[in-house]
C-alpha cells in the first residue's frame, strides 16, 4: 500500500471549497488539492429526496496526515454530515510520494 491517500469531499460552493483547500494546505495537512467542475448530487435527506449542485474536491495527503485533514474538513464543512472519504492507493509515483510526505509534515 501506497503512503498517498486521496481524500474526496463535495461542497456547497466554489468559494467554500477554495477556502477548505487553502486552510489545509496553509495548515500542512494536504499537499495538494483538485476542486473539480461542479456536479449534481441526489442524495436522501431527512426523509426527502434531494438534488443539489455541489463542488467536489479530491485532496492529497498522507497516511499519518489523512485523520487529521478529514477532522479539519469536517470542522471547517458548512454541512451537518459532510461526505468525507479517504481512499487509500495502492501504489504512488515514488516521487510524488515523496513529495506529499515532505509536504504534510509538520
Amino acid at each position: 500500500m501506497s503512503e498517498v491517500v486521496l481524500i474526496y469531499s463535495l461542497f456547497p460552493n466554489a468559494g467554500e471549497a477554495h477556502d477548505c483547500c487553502r486552510t489545509l494546505l496553509e495548515e500542512r495537512l494536504i499537499a495538494s488539492a483538485n476542486r473539480l467542475a461542479p456536479a449534481v448530487s441526489y442524495f436522501s435527506w431527512e426523509g426527502d429526496i434531494e438534488t443539489s449542485e455541489e463542488h467536489p474536491v479530491i485532496l492529497k495527503t498522507s497516511q499519518s496526515q489523512a485523520q487529521a485533514a478529514m477532522a479539519r474538513i469536517a470542522e471547517l464543512h458548512r454541512y451537518k454530515l459532510p461526505a468525507i472519504v479517504a481512499l487509500p492507493t495502492s501504489a504512488a509515483h515514488g516521487p510524488f510520494k515523496d513529495w506529499v510526505k515532505v509536504q504534510t509534515q509538520a
